[in-house]
């Protein structure tokens, strides 16, 4: 890497994107989709 800056580079972008997937954000906004879903699916259940 030190003879390849442009692979450096990105590297760094990769692992930086890849790093917000990870994000206490991002877990919970997921964290909500799948409370919403199992709320969802036990409200489905009663109904039907």
């Amino acid at each position: 890497m030190l003879r390849n800056p442009d692979l450096a580079d990105r590297l760094v972008a990769s692992g930086r994107a890849r790093a917000e997937q990870f994000s206490m954000r991002r877990l919970a906004d997921r964290y909500l989709e799948a409370y919403a879903e199992v709320v969802g699916e036990r409200t489905a259940a009663r109904i039907g």
